[in-house]
Parts: C-alpha cells; sequence; structure tokens
C-alpha cells in the first residue's frame, strides 16, 4: 500500500495525474484491511485533488 501511495505522489508531483490516480486507487484496493484511519482519508483526498 506504501508503495503505490508513494508511487502516487511522485506521479502527481511529476504531473502525471493519470499514473497518480491509477497508483493512489491500487493503494486503496492492497491496503484496504490494514490502513489505519487517516492513511486512506489520504489517499482519497488525492484521488478527489486529481479529478477533473
Amino acid at each position: 500500500m506504501e508503495l503505490y501511495r508513494h508511487l502516487g505522489l511522485v506521479n502527481e508531483a511529476w504531473g502525471e495525474g493519470e499514473k497518480a490516480l491509477d497508483a493512489y486507487r491500487r493503494a486503496l484496493e492492497v491496503g484496504e484491511t490494514a490502513m489505519s484511519e487517516a492513511a486512506p482519508r489520504r489517499i482519497k483526498a488525492a484521488v478527489e485533488r486529481l479529478m477533473p
């Protein structure tokens, strides 16, 4: 989950919105049951920020 979250952050910083969205979504899928409460909120906020 952390790997995909960081990949999303890197892609977002590079202006690769679609790749960032994909990575964030994968982070949510992979870490769905193992995440703390704060992690999904941060990732979902990033997804919302990137949505047109």
